[in-house]
């Protein structure tokens, strides 16, 4: 798959977003952070456990059907069983970042930093730990500082899915547009997957396809079928975005909803309904879903 398909306008776009696109870009780089950090949190074969060699197993297991905040809860209980253990301080370090992202509450960034410090003192090294501080610094606007970890992790570890996602977004969010589709191919060409598209989508938005921004966004919603619900809910909603911004109400509304119905309160959800029903004139109903 081609990241950019549609004929690259006489101004390929080199400086910031417009105006319309800025407000979209934080939500919209947050949840893609988000979206790159469950495989390594959500989906591991057993908090705690040192006894098997290697990265985290992304099969199907019991942990993966639970929440983030059961999963918090456990590698919070791990990190107090296995102080020493560097895998379960990265883990609860991408799982705090994750949560931030899912409620929007800022209080979860301190307790992210803790714990990369701890992952840093006792792996400075590990592909991991870099990845766990380049989706906080990502996450948190440093986004050269972002771009450096990612670059490092990628160094450490070639075979990294969660690192080159972070670089496209540290790249994107820098208007390294042309770097950050040389990366998103290479993560195409090297994993494809839900992730990737999404992130094919969102520079195919920058670049002015909005068609094939939908369709890829819409490849991204297919291709996490099998994911959790927080995954499955945010590319859900992120292609009802897109048809929103095309002024696609009819469509867009039913997205919104099964977001919603997947993640209650999913916090993008919520305000893409807000806003079609503010379109749409009824204005206390807008106001009270905000």
């Amino acid at each position: 798959m081609s990241v950019i398909t549609a004929p690259p306008t006489s101004n390929p776009p080199t400086s910031p977003p417009s105006p319309r696109q800025r407000k979209r870009v934080p939500a919209i780089a947050a949840a893609l952070v988000a979206l790159a950090l469950v495989a390594g949190v959500v989906v591991i074969r057993s908090v705690g456990d040192t006894t098997r060699p290697g990265p985290a197993s992304t099969s199907p297991s019991p942990i993966a059907v639970k929440t983030l905040a059961q999963t918090l809860t456990e590698l919070e209980a791990a990190t107090a069983r296995r102080p020493d253990d560097p895998r379960n301080w990265q883990q609860l370090a991408q799982g705090y970042v994750q949560r931030s992202i899912q409620t929007l509450d800022p209080a979860y960034y301190p307790l992210a930093q803790k714990a990369l410090a701890k992952a840093t003192k006792l792996a400075p090294d590990d592909p991991a730990t870099v990845v766990a501080s380049a989706s906080l610094a990502v996450t948190q606007h440093q986004f050269s500082l972002a771009r450096d970890l990612a670059t490092r992790a990628i160094s450490l570890n070639p075979d990294g899915p969660q690192a080159y996602s972070i670089l496209v977004d540290a790249e994107v969010e820098l208007g390294r547009y042309p770097d950050a589709t040389v990366t998103l191919q290479e993560l195409l060409d090297r994993k494809p997957g839900a992730a990737p598209l999404a992130r094919v989508s969102y520079l195919r938005e920058l670049n002015g396809d909005l068609p094939g921004a939908t369709e890829a966004m819409r490849d991204a919603e297919s291709a996490s079928s099998g994911d959790t619900a927080f995954e499955r809910a945010t590319y859900t909603t992120l292609r009802a975005d897109l048809l929103l911004n095309q002024n696609q109400f009819d469509a867009a509304a039913p997205l919104f909803r099964r977001a919603l119905q997947l993640v209650p309160e999913l916090p993008l959800a919520v305000i893409g309904t807000a806003r079609i029903e503010a379109a749409r004139g009824d204005l206390p109903a807008a106001i009270d879903g905000l």
